[in-house]
């Protein structure tokens, strides 16, 4: 089994005008796509252990939505209007001139997507196989299909861009309500005492706190529910249960009371986002955009020292939980 790559060589370091890589697959044999791209073809890994850490790495490259530090979230948004406009503007016209304005529409958009967001696959992702045929293929008069080809790319990329426009303007929601965001890790649901059994806002010295469940976490609980036995798959049924308490609130609010001015709430997946294959860093990067949207300082709650760690180097809270919250098992 190898790693079929279709872009630059490989590197783990992002290149200058393609991005990391164009597309990857996991295949004995090159990939039918391949075959038609005009792009260079490399194998660079054969599937093993001693690898895949690096496949790993690869795909938390391509995976996280996250804004750039020192850019606004509501500007982002008054840019993505704009490109969309431009975008517009295009699908009016073919021939030469419609593939010059398309082309140059083509390196506003990446110059900005790179300066809005630090997830390298949303400019990447505009560097398709029609974008090199359009940019290669021009004659006059234009090819059979030019025209064609150009206006279905512009309204691809247009409506790729809508969709995280709208995507984004959800995720502002988050700061519309008042509290101290803190995000839970599963340990703390699997380790300590019942989550909603805990002050928060006495723990975190703060008015009003919000907990936000990503839905990663909940995946986890679901996985030690299935697959472990005992203790730990009891206590992930018995959490998950006292959590399916809170869902008409969810449902019909966006988040459930769990005590004076303390709130759950989950934070879904965008349709647009990709997991990385670590929970810790999924859960992180997920606090990391909580973080940006809000501009307000998350809190990550751990038990393990690594996650902590981690949380800190991306510029979030860390809380150690404290012994007296763990259960007797846990000490």
């Amino acid at each position: 089994m190898r790693l079929w790559v279709v872009g630059e060589p490989p590197s783990l370091e992002p290149c200058p005008r393609r991005g990391l890589y164009h597309r990857l697959a996991l295949s004995p044999d090159p990939p039918r796509w391949a075959e038609d791209s005009h792009r260079p073809i490399f194998s660079p890994f054969r599937l093993g252990a001693e690898n895949l850490g690096t496949i790993r790495l690869i795909h938390a490259k391509l995976s996280r939505m996250e804004i750039r530090d020192g850019q606004v979230a509501a500007e982002v948004v008054k840019s993505l209007d704009y490109l969309i406009q431009e975008a517009g503007n295009i699908q009016v016209t073919g021939g030469k001139t419609g593939k010059t304005r398309y082309l140059n529409w083509i390196d506003a958009t990446e110059s900005r997507l790179r300066q809005h967001f630090a997830e390298t696959r949303i400019a990447d992702d505009l560097l398709t196989p029609r974008f090199e045929r359009i940019d290669r293929d021009y004659s006059y008069p234009p090819p059979l299909g030019f025209n064609i080809a150009l206006r279905g790319e512009v309204e691809k990329q247009k409506s790729r861009l809508i969709q995280l426009r709208d995507e984004l303007q959800q995720l502002m929601k988050w700061s519309t309500r008042a509290g101290v965001i803190a995000i839970l890790d599963c340990n703390v649901y699997m380790h300590c005492i019942m989550f909603n059994e805990i002050d928060w806002r006495k723990e975190f010295d703060e008015d009003a706190v919000r907990v936000v469940l990503p839905i990663a976490v909940i995946d986890e609980l679901d996985k030690i529910k299935y697959m472990e036995r005992g203790n730990r798959g009891d206590r992930a049924r018995t959490v998950l249960k006292v959590l399916d308490g809170y869902l008409d609130d969810l449902q019909t609010d966006g988040f459930a009371p769990l005590g004076a001015k303390t709130t759950l709430e989950i934070f879904m997946d965008e349709r647009s986002h990709q997991r990385t294959q670590d929970a810790d860093i999924e859960i992180v990067s997920r606090g990391v955009l909580l973080q940006q949207i809000t501009g307000a300082p998350v809190l990550v709650v751990s038990s393990d020292r690594g996650m902590r760690l981690k949380a800190h180097a991306r510029g979030l809270k860390p809380w150690a939980v404290p012994e007296r919250l763990l259960l007797p098992s846990a000490k």
